[in-house]
């Protein structure tokens, strides 16, 4: 909260610390119903939460397989056409950043 609407707060005669718990307990439940209806339309959440380490080691592991056939291919020649060339290149680029 900011400093002026603290003090209006105070000088209300409400509890600022009180306020400010209230108010994350109600952002909780509103992330915690958010939650729960994603999980009640996607079902596989709850099997990528239980299967978290082996789900992101894979990922991880594509992920490198990935970089490695960009870093392989990076100097691939790209086509003669001007305008197929000029997209290879900004390809290229984007890919790199990413």
């Amino acid at each position: 909260m900011s400093k002026a609407i603290s003090a209006e707060i105070v000088e209300a005669g409400c509890d600022v610390a009180k306020l400010e718990s209230v108010s994350q307990s109600v952002a909780q439940t509103r992330a915690g119903a958010a939650l729960a209806s994603l999980v009640a339309v996607f079902l596989q959440m709850v099997w990528v939460s239980e299967y978290k380490g082996p789900t992101f080691g894979i990922a991880g592991f594509l992920s490198l397989g990935n970089g490695a056939l960009q870093w392989r291919n990076r100097t691939a020649p790209c086509p003669t056409d001007p305008s197929l060339r000029h997209t290879c290149v900004r390809v290229r680029r984007t890919s790199a950043l990413m």
